[in-house]
């Protein structure tokens, strides 16, 4: 049988926690990684590296972008943003990779961030929104109402990003008919 060439390729870096000043009940970012260690140049480019590496020329992923996920980037100061964005960049340059996803939270969402975003080619913003409940969102220790989340949404919507929503079913008071 002839293999199947894989479409796209997301080369996950994490920035464990970094960006985000709460601690929900759900998240524990050193724990689920297993590493306290912060991303740094040397670490993005042997990500890159190993990801790419497993790939010939011929079976390339027609898409291929990085990732920061397990923090809030754009709760990260601005300057560690530059850095590891800018870590990226020879790789968007020559082509290797197309462009960068990164994970945050709707608290976090504003035009400069979004300009910021948009000089490095990310392309995709996802937030980690857990529920569209207040109630399950307050139990959670989520520090951020659903309006919130509704106008980040359109803000990275007008930005011409491309969302990604992530839901997390079963928090504490939720139930299947809430979260339908």
């Amino acid at each position: 049988y002839p293999v199947k060439k894989k479409k796209h390729l997301i080369v996950p870096v994490f920035v464990s926690h970094e960006g985000c000043p709460y601690r929900c009940s759900f998240c524990n970012q050193s724990h689920i990684t297993g590493t306290n260690n912060k991303a740094d140049r040397v670490m993005i480019r042997e990500t890159l590296r190993t990801y790419l590496e497993g790939f010939d020329c011929n079976s390339l992923p027609e898409v291929r972008e990085l990732a920061f996920f397990g923090g809030s980037f754009t709760g990260i100061p601005s300057g560690r943003q530059d850095y590891l964005l800018s870590s990226v960049q020879p790789w968007i340059v020559s082509g290797q990779i197309q462009s960068i996803r990164v994970s945050t939270h709707a608290l976090f969402i504003d035009e400069n961030r979004l300009a910021k975003l948009n000089h490095y080619s990310v392309k995709t913003v996802e937030l980690g929104i857990q529920s569209t409940d207040n109630k399950v969102l307050s139990l959670a220790g989520r520090e951020c109402s659903f309006d919130v989340v509704q106008s980040a949404v359109g803000k990275i919507r007008e930005g011409g990003f491309r969302l990604g929503l992530q839901l997390m079913p079963g928090l504490p008071g939720d139930s299947e008919k809430k979260f339908q």
